[in-house]
């Protein structure tokens, strides 16, 4: 054991597993076109699991998409569902993500939490209450199995109609 990382050697597949907290990657989409103000926007993206094992090519047929980065209670079943291959679990679920902008006065604020699902997906809702250009930043704070990530985006929303 050392940085936290355990090694052991499986005698089932002969495989050599290192366990520990995992890099994660976050991504962030927003409107790329203008938004007619008192339009809803949607922002979405993936949060992925992008520790050294998740770039096996077994593993990047199997998910080319990438291996969601998943809740603490599901890392278990999912695991052994992503390294050895047993039924995906059910009940599989995601980490929490944030999402907070700096609008076009400057001010930054949180605008929701959502939690992404068993591929990594999340999305969010939201009407911006002013117009200009707003500056997305979406966080996973990381957990016990997981190192944190941020991605940026931004959007526009028009002037409203005269």
């Amino acid at each position: 054991m050392g940085d936290r990382i355990i090694a052991g050697f499986d005698t089932f597949d002969l495989q050599i597993y290192a366990m520990g907290k995992g890099p994660t990657a976050l991504t962030a989409s927003a409107p790329d076109a203008s938004v007619d103000f008192g339009k809803s926007v949607v922002i979405k993206g993936t949060v992925t699991d992008i520790s050294p094992g998740t770039n096996d090519a077994r593993l990047k047929m199997r998910f080319p998409n990438g291996v969601a980065a998943v809740s603490d209670e599901s890392q278990s079943g999912y695991m052994m569902y992503v390294y050895k291959q047993y039924e995906c679990p059910t009940d599989t679920s995601g980490v929490p993500v944030t999402v907070s902008v700096i609008d076009a006065n400057g001010n930054y604020r949180e605008i929701g939490t959502t939690t992404s699902d068993a591929t990594g997906y999340y999305s969010l809702s939201w009407t911006p209450d002013i117009s200009g250009k707003y500056t997305v930043y979406v966080t996973f704070a990381g957990s016990k199995a997981y190192y944190g990530s941020v991605a940026t985006n931004s959007f526009v929303v028009d002037e409203p109609a005269a």
